[in-house]
C-alpha cells in the first residue's frame, strides 16, 4: 500500500519507493519467486519510478477511472 488507507485518490507516499526496493532486495536475497504489487497513488508521473524501485504490478484506480479516456490513461501509465 503506497497511500495512507482510507479513500481513493490519495497522493503517493514517496517512502513507498524505499519499501519497494527493500522487497525487491528480499526477493533477490532469498531467491523468492513472488511478484511485488503496489496499490495506491499510482499516476503517470510516478509509475516508472515504482517499477524501477521493484514493483512488478501497478494498481491504478483513480489515474484511470477519473479520466474520460481510459485507454489514453493506461497508455500514459505504461
Amino acid at each position: 500500500m503506497s497511500v495512507n488507507p482510507g479513500w481513493a485518490g490519495q497522493p503517493f507516499v514517496e517512502g513507498s519507493l524505499e519499501k519497494l526496493a527493500a522487497a525487491r532486495e528480499l526477493r533477490r536475497e532469498t531467491g523468492g519467486r513472488f511478484e511485488i504489487e503496489v496499490d495506491g497513488g499510482i499516476k503517470p508521473h510516478n509509475a516508472a519510478a515504482a517499477a524501477a524501485a521493484g514493483a512488478d504490478i501497478l494498481v491504478a484506480g483513480s489515474a484511470i477511472f477519473e479520466t474520460p479516456d481510459y485507454a489514453a490513461a493506461i497508455r500514459a501509465l505504461r
